[in-house]
């Protein structure tokens, strides 16, 4: 196990009442994705990818990922009348 100063955290420094600088880690929090259309959250992708496969990261359709369902529909049918 790695340790706590060679983990990808965030460090902020502190003082103590006694006067001693210390360092704190905070984990980073990830933010869900959006849609590049709309703006609207994305289902099904989760928030912590690390450590995780690719099939399990976004779903098994085109533009996955980027737009939400309502928006990869209409981006589908515009491609598909030209």
């Amino acid at each position: 196990m790695p340790k706590k100063s060679e983990q990808i955290q965030k460090k902020k420094r502190y003082t103590t009442p006694g006067g001693l600088r210390k360092i704190k880690f905070h984990n980073v929090k990830h933010s869900k994705r959006h849609c590049a259309l709309c703006g609207k959250e994305l289902m099904g992708i989760p928030t912590i990818t690390k450590g995780v496969s690719k099939s399990c990261k976004v779903p098994n359709r085109p533009y996955a990922g980027v737009y939400c369902s309502s928006c990869m529909r209409a981006v589908l049918r515009k491609n598909l009348l030209k």
